[in-house]
């Protein structure tokens, strides 16, 4: 359960369309597995092998997803990675199942806490699209998913 002096999605409603909130995180937060966002498709199988599954759109690793938006470029390019299981870590050491307090000590207050309560650290421009950090969903005390993003 979240303790009480955490910070609540309520505290992070005051902001204006389009404000900034947060900042840009080092570019090895935003890695998973040795991959970064960019990253293309091709350069992820040459480093991770085989993945267990392939869509067009998503390579798959056990627990580990590394997604590309068909939206957004035609060439197949990392844009997002999901963990669901402790395949493996974020670079600070933060794994699915790690508790909500090992989150805040290792990465500080949220910079911003979304509509569906997931705690949120790097770059946002409020109300919009333009993202580019790590969000870790929970259960209201331990992680359940963590998604590298870049909107």
């Amino acid at each position: 359960m979240l303790s009480p002096s955490w910070p609540k999605a309520e505290q992070y409603r005051h902001y204006r369309p389009g404000q900034v909130i947060g900042g840009y995180l080092p570019a090895e937060d935003m890695k998973i597995a040795g991959v970064s966002l960019g990253t293309s498709f091709d350069a992820v199988k040459a480093s991770l092998g085989q993945p267990t599954s392939e869509k067009r759109d998503e390579l798959t690793y056990g627990g580990i997803k590394f997604g590309h938006s068909l939206m957004q470029d035609s060439r197949p390019i990392v844009w997002y990675i999901t963990v669901s299981n402790r395949d493996a870590v974020t670079a600070r050491g933060i794994a699915v199942g790690d508790t909500l307090k090992k989150v805040m000590d290792v990465y500080g207050r949220p910079d911003f806490i979304d509509f569906n309560n997931r705690w949120f650290y790097g770059y946002l421009r409020y109300n919009s699209d333009n993202i580019r950090g790590i969000f870790f969903e929970h259960n209201g005390s331990k992680v359940t998913k963590i998604i590298v993003s870049d909107n």
